[in-house]
């Protein structure tokens, strides 16, 4: 039996041809043959190619030629002692194989014993030829040529180019077939020097076709239909007269189907297109417009955001129609463009405005994003595209934000003065859209009043046992709630005293309470009364992670100073304006005569207000005006004459 062996190198793609023998022949007279059999490649020269790693040759040919290498017995090939192709082999070092026999280089040299290992930096192909008639080794080409997007219902193109590398020709009758996957229809197929059969999608050649030439280009037309999983995979197959059966494939007799992944398989007559349905989306957001409502001068709480979105499609398949979601915003499934076309940038239709909270506010910043969904074809088995927004604005300092030019190649932190629970990671393209606020700061301005002074004796005389009426005016000076608002004031015994349950920031309002006081003789003793409070607004919690706020507290300043004892009058400015302790009042309050701000708030009392006890006839003289003290009582005599009558 003669065994013919076909070898390809596959760099160039060309044939090269070796002397190959299968023998059981125990050559070197060692009586170790045992049952294995023999193969050599017999050189008609000596080649340079074959030299061991440090340059030395590998093995001389013996008198015939011949260099040996071990093996196990070659399956499926009948040992036979003068099986023998002639040929040369020189300047190739590696072959790809589909069949029969491998020999590899393991880099060590021959001994001549059955521990010898396989010799030779080859690879081998090797197909069987019957009565000494080499065959043909088929390939094909496929090329998709119709550029995307890609739609149900669109016409695509593809190339097929055979071509025969093998040592004989194909017969006339070889035939490329198409296996298009389910949703691809093929509509015509065409090419000089074929019969194309669209039904049986198979184009048969007229004539041979040489070894080494290529065949005519066929030209196959195919009109999408449909798509399970977003992916059309075209393969098509080249194979030889009388064998649509049976199609030049490794294992034998196996043809390609859609599913056949012939990149990967070891064929090299089969090739494949896949179209990959891919619905893409980008969305930038970004904020367009900064606005002080309030008018404050200060943006924060109150104040007006504009937001705007560009969407970009990246993908391969029109989107249609493109929605926008902003759970902060309040967008849900709202269109931003009804068509996005493959490549294309749009900016929404619609902007959208977001009124700053106080809870931004205590985060430090306003931060959020959105979501982009872009619903593709219908019929190709395709999920929406959705993204995550990135952002075309970054923060600056408070309330001011700068454009970022290229922000699919920049990333955009969120700043650490931002406490949120919206992640960004370090990855270019999700960076939220963020405007930082000024410092959550609480800070409160208490206004002390005397508003009624009542002779509660009777006796026309404000002095002891006569009340006095307080009011509290607070004003929320920072710029965060205050909630509550409580005072505290020793003289009228009032501790943590509810004021106000809350209190917006820039607000100002009067306690819901009025406060009262009685006179007492220390107080005449003292020629008048000087107290103080204190107002306390307790602020909100931040968000885990951000610094606490300190309750904010202020010592009170007057409303009211005195004019004549017992009797006061209004403060036009009280910031702005000192009310010094008349120094005729004696007190252990102390009162800066710099700072206008907490000034005590004062009634002056005269002498002659303490009442008289004791009964009638105690009456005294004088011209002058003296403090007497008479039972243990004092009484003050202005310059007063009275005359006894009898």
């Amino acid at each position: 039996m003669t065994m013919k062996y076909q070898f390809v190198d596959h760099a160039t793609g060309l044939p090269v041809s070796l002397n190959v023998m299968a023998t059981t022949a125990d050559n070197d007279s060692g009586n170790n043959l045992g049952n294995y059999a023999r193969e050599y490649v017999r050189y008609e020269t000596a080649p340079t190619a074959l030299v061991y790693g440090t340059g030395t040759v590998l093995a001389q040919p013996d008198a015939n030629g011949k260099i040996w290498g071990k093996t196990t017995v070659l399956s499926g090939v009948q040992v036979e002692n003068t099986a023998s192709v002639a040929g040369v082999y020189t300047n190739v070092s590696e072959f790809t194989w589909t069949s029969g026999h491998l020999i590899t280089d393991t880099g060590t040299p021959p001994s001549y014993d059955d521990t010898w290992q396989r010799m030779g930096a080859l690879s081998l192909r090797c197909e069987t030829a019957l009565l000494g008639v080499l065959p043909p080794d088929l390939t094909l080409e496929k090329t998709l040529i119709t550029a995307g997007p890609y739609t149900v219902g669109q016409s695509i193109q593809y190339t097929l180019i055979p071509k025969n590398i093998g040592f004989g020709p194909a017969a006339t009758g070889w035939f490329v077939r198409e296996v298009p996957q389910t949703g691809l229809t093929i509509t015509a197929m065409t090419g000089t020097g074929y019969t194309c059969n669209v039904s049986t999608k198979t184009c048969t050649a007229s004539g041979a076709l040489a070894p080494g030439a290529t065949g005519g280009t066929i030209t196959v037309t195919a009109t999408i239909s449909s798509s399970t999983n977003g992916e059309l995979r075209n393969v098509a197959y080249v194979a030889p007269s009388g064998s649509a059966t049976t199609p030049e494939t490794i294992p034998l007799g196996t043809a390609p189907t859609y599913s056949t992944d012939t990149v990967a398989s070891t064929t090299n007559n089969d090739a494949q297109a896949v179209i990959t349905f891919t619905p893409k989306v980008e969305l930038v957001k970004w904020i367009s417009n900064v606005v002080d409502t309030t008018g404050n001068g200060i943006i924060g709480p109150g104040d007006t955001l504009t937001y705007s979105f560009k969407v970009t499609n990246t993908g391969n398949v029109v989107l249609a129609p493109v929605v926008i979601n902003d759970t902060k915003l309040g967008i849900t499934n709202t269109q931003c463009v009804p068509t996005l076309a493959v490549g294309a940038t749009t900016t929404c239709t619609f902007t959208k405005t977001y009124v700053i909270t106080e809870g931004d506010l205590l985060a430090g910043g306003v931060v959020n994003t959105a979501t982009a969904t872009g619903t593709p074809p219908s019929g190709l088995g395709l999920t929406p595209a959705t993204d995550v927004s990135d952002t075309g604005t970054a923060p600056t300092t408070p309330g001011v934000v700068t454009t970022v030019t290229n922000p699919e190649t920049v990333d955009t932190p969120i700043p650490s003065t931002v406490y949120t629970s919206v992640t960004n990671s370090s990855a270019l393209g999700d960076d939220p859209t963020v405007l930082t606020l000024q410092t959550p700061v609480a800070s409160i301005v208490l206004l002390k009043s005397i508003t009624n002074v009542v002779d509660t004796t009777g006796n026309g005389l404000i002095g002891v046992g006569d009340t006095v009426t307080y009011t509290f005016k607070v004003t929320n000076t920072g710029n965060v709630t205050l909630a509550p608002v409580t005072i505290t004031d020793t003289k009228l015994n009032l501790t943590d005293w509810a004021c106000l349950a809350t209190l917006a920031p820039g607000a100002t309002a009067l306690c819901t309470s009025t406060a009262s006081y009685i006179i007492q003789a220390e107080d005449v003793l003292n020629k008048g009364i000087v107290n103080t409070a204190t107002a306390t607004g307790t602020p909100p919690t931040r968000p885990a992670g951000a610094p606490v706020i300190p309750p904010a507290t202020d010592v009170s300043d007057t409303g009211t100073y005195p004019t004549t004892p017992g009797h006061v009058s209004t403060v036009v400015d009280p910031a702005t304006n000192e009310t010094t302790i008349p120094t005729s009042i004696t007190t252990t309050v102390t009162n800066s005569p710099t700072d206008p701000t907490s000034d005590p708030t004062v009634l002056s009392l005269a002498p002659y207000s303490l009442p008289r006890t004791g009964g009638v006839g105690v009456n005294l003289y004088t011209s002058g005006g003296a403090l007497i003290v008479v039972g243990g009582l004092a009484w003050f005599l202005l310059g007063l004459r009275r005359r006894r009558t009898a």
